[in-house]
C-alpha cells in the first residue's frame, strides 16, 4: 500500500499520526497480516479537496 498525505497548510507536515488512528481503527485484527505500508508527503494533489491518495495492490 502506497499512500500519499497532503501536508497541513498551518504546519507543513502531514497529519501522520491521524492516518496511523484510521489505519489502526480499519486493521485491527491481531491475527491476521496487514499490508505493508509506504507514507510520502505531497505539496498537494491534482484536484485541491484531496487530502490523501491510496495506491494498493492485492493478489491472491
Amino acid at each position: 500500500m502506497r499512500v500519499y498525505l497532503v501536508a497541513e497548510s498551518a504546519g507543513g507536515r502531514m497529519d501522520i499520526d491521524g492516518f496511523n488512528k484510521a489505519y489502526t481503527e480499519y486493521f485491527q485484527d491481531q491475527d491476521r497480516n496487514y499490508p505493508s505500508r509506504t507514507v510520502i508527503q505531497v505539496a498537494a494533489m491534482v484536484n485541491p479537496g484531496w487530502l490523501i491518495e491510496i495506491e494498493a495492490t492485492a493478489a491472491k
